[in-house]
């Protein structure tokens, strides 16, 4: 269950930081919020919803980081970097290249024994 986890200030500092270093072509709008609760309404709780510490909407170009879900700086912009570059980044990909680059992604984590 997450703990006390950042402040809205400290989070949106580091989302500050990124966008500033944010070379993309995409317009991106950042919602920063102190609970996923926040974020999402009160069915959005840690018991419901499991723990969520960011998503990106890409229909939207919104990314959301929940400050409290996040234990620290490096996890906010570790979480960042997932949401905006990966997942963003991977649906630029067509769907041959995108199976080809996460089928590399697994080979990678696991080795060439994965069934």
């Amino acid at each position: 269950m997450p703990g006390k986890g950042l402040t809205v200030e400290e989070t949106q500092q580091v989302v500050d930081e990124f966008l500033e270093d944010y070379n993309g072509h995409i317009p991106l709008k950042a919602i920063v919020r102190e609970t996923q609760e926040d974020i999402y309404g009160p069915e959005a709780t840690y018991e419901k919803a499991g723990w969520i510490m960011g998503a990106y909407h890409g229909g939207l170009g919104v990314f959301t980081l929940a400050a409290r879900s996040l234990r620290s700086t490096a996890e906010a912009r570790k979480t960042l970097r997932h949401k905006v570059l990966g997942h963003y980044g991977l649906n630029t990909f067509t769907p041959a290249d995108k199976k080809a680059v996460l089928d590399e992604v697994i080979v990678s984590e696991h080795g060439d024994n994965i069934q």
